[in-house]
């Protein structure tokens, strides 16, 4: 089989390749200038016609060395190809897994790159990624037995690779910090269509989301910043009350900042923290205001249903993204790999992330539908609705001695956080399903399958009372009874359909 020669990188290649060209200089341990060298690893050309077994022997090692060099090289140009991800472990023939005297086919090559591509994406742990790797492919084994320079190598490349997924990860982080701030912005735009319109009431109900999202995030700041310095301390309230705390949270967790010392929680707890807050403050009652809005006839404007659209889409981004940041940080998987990883790699990985949102977005659709439902006939039904459901999950939480939340803190704050945090996970996975929420520092596995098949049942309960309200408008009681039948996103869209016709 022939000897592979490698490609010539293209100019993005090789600005990834060169940082690691010393490495492989020392694989050969030979000089830059090895064309003109005597060094002994190299076969002078005047003794080819010299058959003795010390010559056959260094030609040999002269080979071996050679392919080493090429195979290398062609397999840093094959792994720093942007290419999509395979959705499994590529493997290559069994005939050519191990082979000392034999060169490496250039499919072989691209196989074993796309392995190596596979398992950096896959194992968040460097070390133990080129660990596998290495035992996956005996052939990578084996030239690292020879130059043990390879695996730093290895180590190095995956580093770069996994640099790049979390420049991805950035972007994603920051597209939420933009869907946030503009979801604040139209629930500003909604507080003037509805003082224009006359409708003081959501205007002021909308004005009052914002105001607490900002007074519980400052509160949340004081928390964690409250044995910092006082200039300090001043800085992130003006991050808060500035609307740039989504971004200053979003950059902390993109470039890997490690927790301070005197602060409460680490940077990306803190982010997390804040979204939840988010979610529990101004998205979802956003989302509900609007919804009950829209039934009870205040306002039917594209601008309106644009503004109850971005609130559901963002809430529902948010809440993905706070499973998915905490399902895939490396730590957490490690100390808990019985309840974190439950998004696998490989194509399956946007499967279901895509099948997450789907779900948060059918999730807050039903349940602010039933709501709103509930509120058009009785607002104080609403009110005694939901504060029976809360008081009933912190009885459980009393009775099984889990009411205390988790941060170390005492007295009477203590019993502030934990109220607030219980309350806001209990309402966030009503509205939401937010998967993390199953965790039993949170609401607890069983509780939270519970609160997520309360919610079609519920919506039958307060639909067939709707029914009865509503009977004389047929038109309307049908529409709302497609509705009420599917918790889909299809019956959710054809139900309003037929109430708006």
């Amino acid at each position: 089989m022939s000897q592979v020669v490698p490609h010539n990188p293209g100019p993005t290649q090789s600005a990834i390749v060169a940082p690691n060209i010393t490495i492989v200089r020392a694989l050969s341990s030979v000089n830059e200038d090895e064309s003109t060298s005597d060094a002994p690893h190299i076969l002078p050309q005047d003794s080819t016609s010299d058959d003795s077994p010390s010559t056959l022997l260094l030609r040999n090692e002269n080979a071996k060395l050679k392919h080493d060099i090429n195979f290398v090289l062609h397999f840093m140009n094959e792994s720093m190809k942007p290419r999509k991800m395979a959705s499994h472990l590529p493997s290559v023939p069994k005939s050519s897994s191990s082979s000392v005297n034999r060169f490496v086919s250039h499919n072989e090559v691209t196989l074993i790159a796309k392995g190596f591509d596979y398992l950096t994406k896959t194992i968040d742990d460097e070390g133990d990624a080129v660990g596998k790797f290495m035992t996956s492919y005996p052939v990578i084994e084996e030239v690292n037995g020879r130059h043990h320079l390879l695996e730093e190598l290895l180590i190095r490349m995956s580093v770069r690779l996994a640099s790049d997924s979390r420049n991805y990860a950035a972007i994603r982080l920051f597209l939420g910090v933009v869907l946030s701030t503009f979801d604040t912005a139209t629930d500003m735009f909604m507080y003037f269509e509805y003082k224009r319109g006359g409708d003081a009431g959501y205007a002021n109900a909308t004005l009052a989301t914002l105001l607490l999202n900002l007074g519980l995030q400052l509160l949340m700041s004081f928390f964690q910043n409250r044995k910092m310095s006082p200039r300090r301390r001043f800085f992130e309230a003006l991050y808060v009350l500035t609307f740039v705390k989504p971004g200053i949270d979003a950059y902390r967790v993109a470039i890997g900042a490690e927790q301070e010392i005197d602060t409460l929680i680490d940077p990306k707890t803190e982010m997390v923290t804040h979204k939840g807050l988010e979610l529990f403050t101004e998205a979802i009652p956003g989302t509900l205001i609007q919804m009950y809005a829209f039934f009870a006839g205040s306002t039917h404007s594209s601008a309106a249903n644009f503004s109850l659209l971005t609130s559901v889409i963002t809430a529902s981004f948010t809440a993905t993204g706070i499973s998915y940041d905490l399902d895939t940080d490396r730590y957490k998987r490690q100390r808990g790999p019985e309840f974190y990883g439950y998004i696998p790699g490989g194509s399956k990985r946007m499967t279901v992330v895509t099948s997450m949102f789907g779900i948060c977005v059918c999730q807050l659709g039903s349940k602010a539908f039933v709501c709103a439902l509930c509120a058009v006939e009785d607002k104080m039904q609403l009110v005694i609705y939901i504060l029976v459901d809360l008081l009933l999950f912190f009885v459980i939480k009393m009775l099984c001695r889990d009411f205390t939340y988790w941060p170390a803190i005492e007295g009477t704050a203590s019993i502030l956080i934990s109220v607030l945090m219980r309350t806001g996970a209990k309402i966030i996975t009503d509205f939401t399903g937010l998967v993390h929420l199953r965790h039993p520092y949170e609401l607890g596995g069983a509780y939270w399958v519970w609160t997520l098949l309360s919610t079609p049942i519920v919506g039958f309960f307060f639909g067939s009372r709707y029914l009865a309200f509503v009977e004389s408008e047929e038109g309307k009681a049908a529409g709302l009874s497609l509705v009420l039948q599917s918790s889909s996103v299809y019956g959710i869209v054809a139900g309003l359909y037929r109430i708006l016709s």
